[in-house]
């Protein structure tokens, strides 16, 4: 695996084209400004002014302005945001230049020129990396030595000095120029990456992916392992999702496909340490704090409040994989802030859809799956049984006599008893099978990882225990069961299992009926 670069590093290299712009304005601010005072302070003393050097000066500036625009514009139609830092830092350099050769022009004052070179670092501070303004500031110590030299102000020990101190006023002007551009850089350039990340998660609609993808998309965007970790009052952990041991090398994409970032965030719920897990598991005071809706920000991680689900706070928790360095070390409570704020919209969205799905596959009624979600996790569980090669039942109960209970006793009484029904049947299931309603008071039941034996053995518990619990109405039950063979769709096994159940109903009822297995072409 690569080695990651320091976050501060790894944006301190790189800039927009907007700040290439803006850097480009500054730069011909201060060249426009340097022209008219030179030139203003020359005509009127009766100074000569060269005007061949006038005149190579502004070609430079022109020629060096139309080759920089000419790039981005190129650049931007190939579809790069990005431009690279040369086009600028030849720009600027030939900015230094065109100012020397102006003032050495019109015989200028250093208290007017001084000024106008110091511009040149400072607009670069806003456009270019590390690397680059270190040239700038080579280079303008060089146009200031030059320009000195030109205009033989000193001479011998006098000329030395002046070009020190000047070169020292420019490196001071440049590192502070550098320290606040480079920090309003990073933080523009975190808040567009975290953003990156919430618009790349807007399509996701499933619960479990959008999280494991957050997740490790957080891991990408800052040096973090990140975990979020659903809560009670106490600040005990009900839930927790986690990438840790799943992290992406720097580079690589968090997944090729929402399968493959399923299987990521399902296969990472088991990655945190042991004394993690104590700590948590007896409600540690910085999760409760946080789930109280206070952000701690301590020096090896963060614990961020991000929003509740339905039964209590979600808390982010971000553990540094290395020291803070940059805008993250200088402004931490704001960098967490926008960390919060994204990871909370993405969150916010991510359980309101799963609400959503969950009421649109909820039976109102019962509280029970209807059939949509039984379509859905029944293509699922086939395609497990495929692959692991495990046995899969499907069973279709129904009720007899119901409708003669429920046009005897009336609708609310139907009800009831169908309400009882559910909360029998799903008492003894476990909690990898499924039992949903499937319309009027038909019932069923998905068994996965579950023989025949097995299945009909459950199926006759259940009958018993309903007949119990119903004793008295006159309703009975009656049930159809079919074993997958390991090929069929899931429309035939669910045709096979109903048409069991109809051979029950016909065989006198409340009974259980086992389908024939399908019977395989020569």
């Amino acid at each position: 695996m690569a080695r990651r670069r320091s976050w501060s590093v790894q944006y301190a290299s790189q800039f927009s084209s907007e700040q290439a712009r803006l850097g480009t304005q500054l730069a011909a601010l201060a060249l426009s400004t340097a022209a008219v005072v030179d030139l203003t302070m020359a005509i009127p003393h009766g100074v000569r002014v060269d005007w061949t050097l006038v005149a190579i000066a502004g070609a430079l500036v022109a020629g060096a302005m139309v080759y920089t625009a000419v790039l981005v514009v190129q650049l931007q139609r190939k579809g790069v945001v990005e431009p690279p830092s040369w086009p600028i830092l030849v720009f600027s350099l030939a900015c230094l230049a065109s100012t020397g050769l102006a003032n050495v022009a019109g015989d200028g004052a250093r208290e007017l020129y001084l000024p106008i070179f110091v511009t040149v670092p400072v607009f670069c501070a806003v456009s270019l990396n590390v690397a680059g303004r270190r040239v700038i500031v080579l280079a303008t110590v060089v146009a200031v030595a030059s320009t000195e030299w030109a205009l033989r102000v000193h001479h011998g020990a006098a000329y030395v000095l002046a070009v020190v101190v000047y070169a020292w006023v420019v490196v001071v002007v440049d590192a502070i120029a550098g320290l606040v551009f480079g920090v309003l850089r990073a933080r523009n350039e975190a808040r567009g990456a975290l953003q990156r990340l919430v618009d790349e998660l807007a399509p996701v609609e499933d619960l479990e992916e959008g999280i494991g993808r957050c997740l490790g998309g957080l891991g990408q965007v800052l040096p973090v392992d990140a975990q979020l970790l659903a809560v009670d009052a106490d600040g005990r952990v009900r839930r927790r999702w986690s990438l840790a041991d799943a992290q992406p090398a720097s580079g690589e994409p968090l997944a090729a496909s929402p399968e493959a970032a399923t299987e990521i965030s399902s296969r990472a719920l088991s990655s945190w340490t042991a004394d993690l897990a104590d700590q948590l598991a007896g409600g540690d005071p910085v999760v409760r704090r946080a789930a109280s809706g206070a952000p701690v920000l301590e020096p090896s991680r963060w614990v961020l409040p991000v929003g509740f689900d339905d039964a209590g706070p979600l808390v982010l928790v971000l553990e540094h994989r290395e020291p803070l360095a940059g805008f993250a070390r200088q402004f931490p409570r704001e960098l967490a802030g926008a960390v919060g704020d994204a990871v909370l919209g993405v969150l916010t969205r991510l359980f309101h859809l799963e609400q959503l799905r969950r009421a649109s596959e909820t039976d109102p009624l019962t509280g029970l799956a209807n059939r949509r979600r039984l379509h859905r996790e029944l293509a699922q569980a086939l395609a497990v049984a495929a692959r692991s090669g495990s046995p899969l039942c499907l069973a279709m109960v129904d009720l007899d006599a119901f409708k003669a209970f429920n046009d005897s006793r009336g609708h609310l009484e139907g009800d009831h008893l169908l309400r009882l029904v559910a909360a029998v049947l799903a008492s003894r299931v476990r909690s990898t099978d499924l039992v949903c309603r499937y319309g009027g008071d038909e019932f069923c039941l998905l068994l996965p990882a579950t023989d025949q034996a097995g299945a009909q053995e459950l199926l006759e518990d259940l009958r018993a225990l309903v007949a119990g619990a119903v004793a008295g109405s006159g309703v009975t039950v009656s049930a159809g069961l079919a074993s997958w063979d390991g090929q069929e769709s899931a429309e035939d096994l669910l045709d096979r299992a109903d048409h069991a159940l109809y051979q029950a109903k016909q065989r006198g009822r409340n009974g259980l009926v086992v389908a024939s297995p399908v019977l395989c072409e020569p």
